[in-house]
């Protein structure tokens, strides 16, 4: 696998294609990402910030350690879609009526980012925190919810069947119902 810093970016970053590439440590704020195909690929400690991703392909892409702000993945070309985040800091984004099954999102931080009718089967959360995420008619059908915390799902409009949630923090799913547990 290659590795590409900021140093050799300028190597590469007009390709329409990028495979088999580690980029690591590069600030992408507010790049076009449109219409790039990605596969094989990983994005370690970058800044992905405002990009633009409208009809990319992610094709077995994994973002470790990135700062994801901004970024509205509905756009991308949901053929041969799979990609993973860990330990991610994800905020403000938008994955709405995305077919996310098996995902992970795993220790991540997803802050105020919305998962309206996404199918997260099958999805990873664990060790995640979802403050202020929204959860609406999303289908969690096995989704981990192991160790998760700060989320807000309503069981009566989610999915939610053999969903795994951590004993100590399965009071986040009675935070919908205005209700105070002591």
């Amino acid at each position: 696998m290659t590795k590409i810093t900021e140093n050799n970016l300028q190597d590469i970053i007009s390709e329409t294609e990028f495979s088999n590439i580690t980029f690591s440590w590069i600030d992408f704020s507010n790049y076009k990402f449109d219409t790039k195909k990605i596969h094989d690929c990983i994005f370690e400690k970058c800044n992905l910030s405002n990009i633009s991703v409208k009809n990319t392909c992610f094709n077995n892409v994994e973002f470790i350690k990135t700062k994801i702000l901004w970024v509205d993945f509905c756009v991308v070309k949901d053929l041969l879609l799979y990609f993973n985040f860990k330990d991610c800091m994800i905020t403000l984004c938008s994955f709405n009526e995305m077919n996310l099954k098996n995902i992970w999102f795993w220790a991540s931080d997803i802050f105020e980012s919305n998962f309206t009718w996404t199918n997260l089967t099958w999805a990873d959360l664990s060790f995640s925190d979802l403050d202020k995420s929204i959860f609406l008619s999303s289908n969690l059908t096995k989704t981990i919810f192991t160790w998760a915390m700060n989320y807000s799902i309503n069981p009566l409009n989610n999915t939610l069947e053999k969903t795994k949630f951590s004993r100590d923090n399965v009071f986040w799913l009675l935070d919908s119902f205005d209700i105070i547990v002591e």
